[in-house]
């Protein structure tokens, strides 16, 4: 199992925006960041995201990454 600071690193180089939750203990990620999972408003939730390397889909995959769906997210302003 990757260390919490090896994957925030690697977020970063990768220049995948993610930040930590307040107590620390989890990495979060928006969907769109780690594959093409943009969904807009009224369309419904992608069943299986994609990723844009295996890398990131195991990174995805660790308890300790919280990925954000679009609808919790809205930071492209089309929510």
């Amino acid at each position: 199992m990757r260390k919490l600071k090896d994957i925030e690193k690697y977020l970063i180089k990768n220049k995948i925006e993610n930040y930590r939750t307040e107590n620390g203990q989890y990495v979060c990620v928006n969907c769109c960041s780690i594959g093409d999972n943009f969904y807009d408003y009224g369309e419904s939730a992608p069943k299986e995201l994609k990723y844009y390397s295996p890398t990131l889909k195991e990174i995805a995959n660790d308890r300790r990454v919280k990925i954000i769906m679009c609808e919790d997210c809205s930071g492209c302003g089309n929510w």
